[in-house]
């Protein structure tokens, strides 16, 4: 069986079949030729011309000559001069708020007078008053309520509503105590870098000084709970120096820095360091102005200064 018996015949079908199928391919064959006599390629088609697209339309639903010039150019500026349903959907909530609709709030102007202003705010549900915020502490133990206060005091003036007031407060609840422990843990490092520096001021004589300073603390019989309160004003390093100083003048012993001592506390000098300072006064002229004018009203401490430099000064041991 041959292809052409697939394509165009079956047994039991047409007999002459087979030769139409035939003749109909030699036909074609003969009307190709004629169509290109040489037998090269065939003549290239030419494709069928294309339609082109519509002008895009400026049509609009209104007719700007009824409606004005200035209601068209509206219309256009807000892109609702093809789209009415934009434009019935703006025209509803316009209706909205000249009607007075609840649900709709005219922001007034930045120039609006006060009382503008506050009637807008109370709409959108400020508190009347500053003391009408009902905020939570959120797990603060010890708020501060005069900061609080100024905190309510913002807040109606910025025209928050209770809800808008107390996000604030939760943000602020959240990072202040993490801002105050860090500060505390910088001032304990503060506090005990200068309290190391004033060791290192004494060398070997701190523990002559720690002495001093406390005999002045039994003296002065203070509490740790005030202690601790002049402390946390002025730091344990000023503490320290001021009780070491007391102490000083008190007798048991005597105590010099390592660094010469206080000048402006004879008692703490060694003989060099009182030596020197003398020196130092008898060559400033300001200094011996107050010293030998009887008069002047420094003149008292002038001579006292000096008469305890020169007693310092005389109980350099004798060799």
């Amino acid at each position: 069986m041959s292809v052409q018996d697939h394509l165009g015949g079956q047994p039991g079908g047409n007999p002459g079949g087979g030769d139409a199928a035939a003749a109909a391919a030699a036909a074609a064959a003969a009307a190709a030729g004629a169509g290109n006599p040489a037998g090269g390629q065939p003549p290239p088609t030419t494709p069928p011309a294309t339609t082109p697209p519509p002008p895009a339309t400026t049509q609009t639903y209104f007719d700007a000559a009824k409606v004005g010039q200035p209601v068209a150019d509206l219309l256009a500026a807000k892109a609702f001069d093809k789209d009415p349903n934009a434009l019935a959907t703006a025209y509803y909530n316009a209706n909205k708020a000249l009607s007075g609709a609840k649900d709709v709030v005219p922001l007034p102007a930045d120039d609006a007078p006060k009382e503008v202003w506050d009637k807008f705010y109370n709409t959108l549900g400020r508190p009347e008053t500053p003391d009408k915020y009902e905020l939570k502490h959120n797990g603060v133990e010890k708020p501060d309520m005069v900061l609080e206060g100024i905190g309510r005091e913002a807040f109606h003036t910025a025209g928050l509503t209770a809800k808008q007031a107390q996000a604030v407060a939760d943000v602020w609840n959240a990072k202040v105590p993490q801002m105050i422990a860090a500060q505390h843990a910088q001032a304990r490092e503060a506090n005990a870098a200068a309290v190391n520096a004033l060791k290192q001021s004494y060398g070997d004589k701190w523990p002559e000084a720690q002495a001093a300073g406390t005999r002045a603390f039994q003296a002065l019989k203070m509490t740790p709970e005030g202690a601790a309160r002049v402390e946390a004003a002025i730091g344990d390093a000023a503490v320290l120096e001021l009780l070491i100083k007391m102490g000083a003048g008190m007798g048991e012993g005597s105590f010099i820095p390592a660094n010469g001592g206080d000048p402006n506390n004879p008692a703490l000098l060694s003989p060099e360091a009182a030596q020197t300072r003398i020196n130092q006064l008898r060559g400033d002229a300001e200094f011996n102005k107050k010293y030998l004018d009887g008069g002047h009203p420094e003149h008292k401490q002038a001579v006292a200064e000096l008469n305890a430099l020169y007693a310092r000064l005389a109980a350099r041991p004798r060799s």
